[in-house]
């Protein structure tokens, strides 16, 4: 008898915790309550969009418009270009040998960028090597910046 009373109780107790995890799993999995206090638009919370709003969303579209339209330089006419600056920059143009491998070529809409570097001779002979950066805007240089390598 005390031993069916014992089971009863097991029973009872593995009946009231499976109760009680199916209670906290569906806690878990249940969808959140939407708010109803909320406006359903925004025009309901702030107004209809005013003259100047719809003029500055209407630039901000015409902005990234132009911006998607513009087309940076080529790279390999931008390379030709940056080389021609390496040998304007150099004292001895003959002796310059400008690198493409490894150069690091950038750009944002019409604006582009190159690092790299070059070798040239001084007037003793010497071999130097020398950091370029070429700045340019549409297919034109707008910037130069020669620094020798250490």
């Amino acid at each position: 008898m005390i031993n069916r009373i014992g089971n009863v109780i097991v029973g009872l107790a593995i009946f009231v915790v499976m109760v009680w995890v199916l209670i906290a799993f569906t806690h878990l999995f249940e969808r959140p309550k939407a708010n109803t206090d909320m406006p359903k638009a925004n025009t309901e919370q702030y107004g209809p969009p005013t003259a100047a709003l719809a003029k500055q969303l209407a630039f901000e579209l015409q902005e990234k418009k132009r911006l998607e339209n513009m087309k940076p330089i080529d790279e390999i006419d931008a390379h030709a270009k940056c080389e021609i600056a390496a040998k304007l920059s150099s004292r001895h143009p003959s002796t310059v040998h400008y690198y493409i491998w490894g150069s690091d070529f950038t750009y944002v809409g019409d604006k582009a960028k190159i690092v790299t570097t070059f070798t040239a001779k001084n007037s003793f002979g010497a071999k130097l090597t020398f950091d370029i950066v070429c700045n340019f805007k549409g297919d034109k240089i707008v910037g130069v910046k020669v620094n020798e390598s250490f």
